[in-house]
């Protein structure tokens, strides 16, 4: 795995939801330490996120393998949010969450 600075442009919120034809871009095997970062509108496959502000506004996303390893978590109180914090608390191997969901 590589570490990547959290300030890499690769790494920024994303704002921009994609049509449900084009795939989310991919974000794999790469450790993220420290700073800030929203997981809106990626798919993450084989990351871990050391001490990192994790944000996630709703946005479809999607989480396989993902670790979390002393973060903060700014998450909505919706049904998204609790099955985001889900996947953390338990482990879980894999998330994906659509924007048909609520």
């Amino acid at each position: 795995m590589d570490l990547v600075s959290p300030s890499s442009t690769a790494f920024t919120l994303a704002t921009k939801v994609f049509p449900p034809s084009v795939p989310p871009p991919l974000i794999e095997n790469v450790i993220i330490k420290g700073g800030h970062q929203g997981l809106d509108g990626f798919a993450w496959k084989r990351v871990t996120f050391i001490g990192t502000r994790i944000s996630y506004l709703g946005s479809p996303v999607t989480l396989q393998d993902v670790r979390f390893v002393n973060c903060t978590f700014d998450l909505p109180r919706t049904q998204k949010g609790a099955k985001l914090a889900q996947y953390v608390a338990l482990s879980l191997p894999k998330l994906e969450i659509g924007p048909e969901a609520s």
